[in-house]
């Protein structure tokens, strides 16, 4: 999915530019769907967000990464 630590924070800065939705928003709606399977993530990105699967893949990749080994965005909330 990435192939280094460069192409996460690519990823990360173009995100809120390409989709109008930061990071951290998006962790937060992923939470809140309740959703926890990958494959179940994707399909919901896709289909209620409009995002592509390539993009969708990607948002889960670092999601779960993030609940899996922890992550300052846990418990914060959105601005």
């Amino acid at each position: 999915m990435f192939s280094n630590q460069e192409d996460i924070k690519s990823f990360i800065n173009e995100l809120k530019k390409g989709t109008g939705v930061s990071l951290l928003a998006w962790m937060q709606l992923i939470k809140e769907s309740g959703i926890v399977q990958q494959k179940e993530l994707v399909e919901w990105l896709c289909r209620e967000h409009g995002r592509d699967h390539y993009e969708a893949e990607r948002i889960c990749s670092v999601y779960l990464n993030f609940t899996k080994y922890g992550t300052p965005y846990s418990n914060k909330q959105e601005n």
